[in-house]
């Protein structure tokens, strides 16, 4: 079976100023971890141009030319930050960089000579940095890179130059050895003139930075922080602003909408502007904010090309099909004294407006007491609540009656109801366990319902039952709202394999919402009646020294990256990679042998968990206290 293309991206729809991001050093650090291995292979190896340079030798003066320059590198690290210039510090670590000098040609006034392939190691002790400054700007809705200059220092110790081979030699005096070690001499003397040539690969890695910013990438599944279950809308990711500081940078984005339906987009997309600029913090970790007019606006769309409606019998689960029956309409058209037409009928819900959120009520709620709230979240320690207001003006209740015209059925509008909605409800920013972040939403208050109601004919007002209209209804509706919002949603490590982040604030405030992520905690709790000992090591260091944790104790490491656990138990060696933020615990299990206990390690499943304060004695490692400097 062959899969259908995908339908065109037409823009219909520009929300300008629609959310902002703040990548602060703290994120960048983590980003720092996951680069190296998204770098392309092909980058790290190429051509140079010829090395042209000079040399006295006795008095004479010679020519030195080096072609067929090649080189091969091997980057180890990758260390990425704001600085205090307001530029961006892409500091590559390479663990080795391996030159191939092709051909290399010597000319005197009366001597000559020239050599077959040079070969230069360069970083044999130590990793060589390459610092590359950048300013980052926008133009024609992506973002560019400007190089402001670049820095890298050799060091002679941490060179080696092979003698040259196939050396041929002309002119009286001039010898095969002599030359030989005159290049290699020479090389080793000529560390600024190698720096230089280093330093010119900087405009091609900053093409190729450029050219892998692409915001649109990070757009896998726009459905996600979508609420209904169709239409999710397609987005492209525009920046419209970016700014740097000492300690991160700051980009503003657009969101481009596309239609659809194709056949419904217009000539130009309609462009909206969010009235409130949306703010981010000047701190060091990620923050990402998101105007709440987004979806607003987003729906509009849906109500613009006619896509808003569906009829009650389609919408999922059964909070709606009372509304088919048509005993139900007959009771609410009692007051009129009209009587329901006899054929087909089919009831649709179309919404008129977009819904949208209102502003942030005020909510009192102590969180280091458990409230009657809490005990309903399952006793996960709940982070943070935000109350708001969620407004539907207009949602219509269509009933349909249909006549069968040359063959077909030809439906036409025979009553309307025109609700209008309110429902406050609480945003829970909750922590089920130490590996897991959650949103929940729940309704603390009954929802505000309005109704009026006319016939198909224009302008005429039907008396109904207004009072059980808007109960039946809101029992509808409530029932939707509640079964859609009863499962959690899972709030995601930002996971990059290599390394990630962990959201720690979530908060709906003033038209956005935002989320704040920092660095993970790697937990390891000692359930045992004795000490446990272990080292540990981060991906560019040794191993640490033997930490030792007392029975009933916790050692925490902040860390962005996963971490190795190493130790010998009766003299095996246990070797693990504990997960970005894992939670883990000693537990004694049965021995083998004359052991008649021993303590292992395992994973502790995701499950609520009391939370108790860290005690004064508990020790919390940061990755220089591991022996992870960096």
């Amino acid at each position: 079976m062959i899969d259908p293309l995908p339908a065109p991206f037409i823009p219909a729809l520009e929300l300008h100023q629609a959310a902002k991001v703040r990548l602060g050093n703290q994120a960048l650090s983590m980003f720092s971890y996951a680069i190296p291995s998204r770098i392309p292979a092909d980058l790290m190896a190429g051509s140079l141009q010829n090395i042209n340079t000079s040399t006295g030798v006795e008095g004479y003066t010679f020519s030195v030319v080096f072609s067929g320059v090649t080189y091969r590198a091997s980057l180890e690290r990758v260390h990425l930050e704001a600085t205090s210039d307001n530029d961006l510090s892409f500091k590559l670590g390479f663990r080795q960089i391996d030159l191939t000098l092709g051909r290399t040609s010597v000319r005197g006034q009366r001597h000559s000579a020239s050599t077959g392939p040079i070969q230069m190691t360069l970083g044999t002790q130590s990793p060589l940095w390459l610092d590359i400054r950048v300013e980052p700007y926008i133009e024609d809705g992506r973002i560019h890179l400007r190089e402001k200059g670049s820095q890298f220092y050799l060091d002679r110790n941490t060179m080696r130059v092979s003698p040259p081979s196939g050396v041929s030699v002309d002119g009286l005096g001039m010898t095969r050895d002599r030359v030989s070690e005159g290049l290699v001499r020479g090389l080793y003397d000529s560390r600024t003139r190698i720096e230089q040539e280093i330093k010119k690969l900087s405009p091609l890695i900053v093409a190729q930075l450029e050219k892998n910013l692409d915001l649109n990438q990070i757009i896998k599944e726009s459905s996600s922080i979508w609420p209904l279950p169709v239409y999710a809308p397609r987005l492209q990711l525009q920046p419209n602003s970016v700014s740097v500081d000492a300690n991160g940078f700051s980009l503003g984005l657009d969101f481009i909408v596309a239609a659809y339906d194709e056949t419904q987009a217009p000539e130009n997309p309609r462009i909206v502007v969010n009235p409130d600029p949306l703010t981010v913090g000047t701190g060091t970790e990620l923050e990402v904010a998101l105007a709440t007019n987004t979806m607003t606006e987003a729906m509009q769309l849906l109500i613009d090309e006619g896509l808003s409606g569906i009829d009650v019998e389609d919408i999922p689960g059964t909070a709606f099909d009372q509304w088919s029956d048509p005993n139900l309409w007959q009771t609410l058209l009692a007051p009129s004294g009209k009587t329901l037409p006899s054929g087909p009928k089919r009831v649709r819900l179309t919404l008129q407006q977009p819904l949208y959120v209102g502003s942030q009520v005020s909510v009192q709620n102590d969180l280091d007491k458990p409230t009657a709230e809490q005990i309903s979240l399952g006793a996960a320690e709940v982070l943070s609540i935000s109350r708001s207001r969620l407004t539907m003006p207009d949602v219509r209740l269509t009933l349909l009656t249909g006549s069968v015209v040359e063959e077909r059925t030809v439906w036409e509008p025979w009553c309307m109801l025109d609700f209008d909605l309110t429902q406050l409800f609480d945003l829970s920013f909750v922590k089920p366990a130490h590996t897991l972040r959650e949103l929940q939403v729940s309704f603390p208050e009954r929802m505000q319902v309005q109704v009026e109601s006319r016939s198909s004919q224009e302008g005429e007002v039907l008396p109904i039952d207004k009072e059980v209209a808007s109960e039946e209804f809101m029992t509808s509706l409530q029932s939707w709202l509640e079964k859609a919002t009863r499962q959690t949603m899972v709030v995601p490590d930002l996971d990059m394999k290599s390394a990630g982040l962990r959201a720690n604030k979530l908060q709906l405030n003033k038209g956005k919402l935002s989320v704040v992520y920092s660095t993970p905690v790697v937990r390891i709790v000692n359930t045992t009646d004795a000490p446990q000992r272990y080292r540990t090591r981060g991906p560019y260091t040794n191993w640490s020294q033997e930490w030792v944790l007392g029975a009933g104790e916790t050692h925490q490491y902040t860390l962005p990256y996963p971490m190795l656990y190493q130790r010998q138990v009766n003299g095996v060696n246990e070797l693990y990679t504990l997960p970005l933020g894992a939670d883990v615990e000693f537990r004694w299990v049965e021995g083998d042998g004359s052991d008649d206990r021993i303590a292992r390690l395992f994973m502790k499943p995701q499950r609520p968990e009391k939370v108790e304060p860290v005690r004064a004695e508990q020790i919390t490692r940061s990755p220089a206290e591991l022996g992870l400097a960096q």
